[in-house]
């Protein structure tokens, strides 16, 4: 059977009767490899699914086994066909947890003698869209937590798409393995890389191609029995090695070992962008600069309509200045709002629950700061409008502060996360709200026809202002994103009211 997920991703759940003896037909697999040597008792699945990945485990005798799933509807698909699928779910030495794997792994005390993630985001979803989304579980920083929470000679475990992923995973776990202090060149004993049966993986010519490979990263070096019993239980399944430390050392990795390449000639060896994914820049399935393109060309034709909706008031000099004004506002209002949603998904553990609340929270601080903005108070300074500029200096502060929060708040409950994550966005929320019905009233005293134009060119520029986020966390990341949106607010606080009024 196949659990379907929003209709682009799927994810197989195998027939199973609950009895051991049926588990053999899965041991020449190459999913089964990481269960032939090693420890195994302990073992924590990343995006189990439909149960595939749980009757590897079981079948490697694994003690305790534990999944975690994002998707809470797959968990209760998954037992409710239990009658199919031998309960697997439900097992006593099986537990599930719906949740994000990071916030999981980020709370856990445990070690695992296997972390297994078996091709979480699935080919079809990538085919259909998904390719942008931002994704936490393959940043340089997910992979040395996973390391990190490995037992004594662990191992970490992808069953990656194709020569894409697989790529681009090594990477990753190269630059992961560096923050741990092992060397580029001593970072390849900790890799294997094993592609599918040799049988099945053949172009139209014949030639062999990569199709399902598994890369195993270890926080150990390979021992030369480990690195032997790995190559003969992958030939025995018709498994073709890749790439294995002491025993079939070939490729790209063999020339990073011996020093023939450096890391970076490493990375740009590939016709595709392989370059390690970070929290800051967590575009793990950008592997080419189509897409950016695609957004860089989306941005300009935007742009241009907005420029011949509003060409003939740009011709009229006090008109201009307003459009620049709530212009500026729409997008950097944006920049600022799409980046602390992803600043706060890690903190909160869910995207749902960080758009819900830092969205919320934003919005009833600028609604807030709306109401008191025609305060005194805020409007002292005759040459510098001061709400905008305190919203840059907040900014650019929480870029340094946000992550010493999280990290020594991260331990406590969801609902008092939320309230911390509630009172930090109010705030720089509070001044984000200031601007606009301020400009509003300035232009109510002149030339009152300019208002609904002011409202339109605002709207049209928070699309701008989220086309514009995307594009900038891609190349420099949302840390810059973040810091972008601060500087047009510390311009925007030279609009003072001689400036802007009609």
């Amino acid at each position: 059977m196949i659990v379907t997920i929003d209709g682009t991703a799927s994810s197989p759940m195998y027939k199973f009767d609950g009895k051991d003896g049926s588990l053999d037909i899965y041991k020449k697999d190459v999913e089964y490899l990481p269960y032939t040597f090693g420890k195994k008792d302990n073992v924590l699945i990343i995006g189990p699914g439909g149960g595939r990945d749980i009757l590897y485990a079981l079948a490697g005798k694994s003690k305790n086994i534990t999944g975690v799933e994002i998707n809470t509807s797959t968990i209760d698909a998954v037992r409710h066909f239990k009658d199919f699928n031998g309960d697997i779910y439900n097992k006593a030495n099986v537990k599930i947890y719906g949740e994000d794997v990071r916030y999981f792994i980020n709370r856990s005390k445990n070690k695992y003698d296997i972390i297994y993630l078996s091709m979480v985001m699935t080919s079809s979803a990538l085919q259909t869209g998904y390719a942008l989304n931002e994704n936490y579980i393959y940043t340089v920083e997910a992979l040395k937590a996973y390391i990190d929470h490995l037992s004594q000679n662990g191992k970490l475990v992808f069953l990656a798409h194709d020569e894409e992923d697989m790529s681009k995973i090594v990477a990753t776990a190269i630059s992961a393995l560096s923050r741990n202090g092992v060397s580029v060149e001593e970072a390849t004993k900790y890799i294997a890389v094993i592609n599918k049966d040799s049988t099945m993986t053949h172009n139209h010519g014949g030639n062999s191609q990569i199709d399902s490979p598994l890369v195993i990263i270890k926080n150990k070096p390979f021992t030369i029995d480990e690195s032997n019993r790995l190559e003969m239980e992958a030939m025995a399944g018709n498994n073709k090695p890749l790439y294995i430390p002491n025993s079939f050392e070939v490729g790209p990795l063999f020339h990073l070992e011996k020093g023939h390449l450096t890391f970076n000639n490493f990375l740009r060896g590939f016709p595709f962008i392989i370059k390690p994914a970070t929290d800051d820049k967590p575009y793990f399935y950008n592997f080419n600069n189509n897409a950016l393109m695609l957004l860089i060309i989306l941005l300009l034709v935007v742009l241009l309509g907005i420029y011949l909706l509003f060409r003939p008031m740009l011709k009229q000099k006090n008109t201009a200045k307003a459009l620049i004004y709530f212009g500026a506002l729409g997008t950097a209002y944006m920049l600022i709002e799409i980046s602390l949603i992803q600043k706060f998904i890690l903190y909160l553990g869910h995207p749902i629950t960080s758009f819900t609340y830092v969205l919320a929270a934003l919005l009833v601080g600028s609604g807030i700061g709306s109401i008191l903005g025609n305060n005194s108070t805020f409007n002292k300074d005759k040459k510098i409008y001061m709400p905008p500029f305190i919203v840059a200096v907040i900014s650019i502060v929480f870029v340094e502060i946000l992550d010493v929060i999280f990290k020594y708040t991260f331990s406590y409950n969801l609902i008092n996360k939320i309230i911390i994550s509630s009172i930090l966005v109010m705030i720089p929320g509070f001044f984000m709200g200031m601007p606009f019905p301020r400009g509003i009233r300035l232009l109510g005293a002149g030339d009152k026809n300019v208002i609904p134009i002011a409202w339109g060119i605002n709207g049209a520029m928070s699309v701008i202002g989220s086309i514009l986020s995307v594009i900038i966390s891609m190349i420099f990341g949302f840390k810059i994103t973040l810091i972008t949106g601060a500087i047009i607010y510390g311009l925007i606080c030279l609009y003072n009211r001689d400036r802007l009024i009609l």
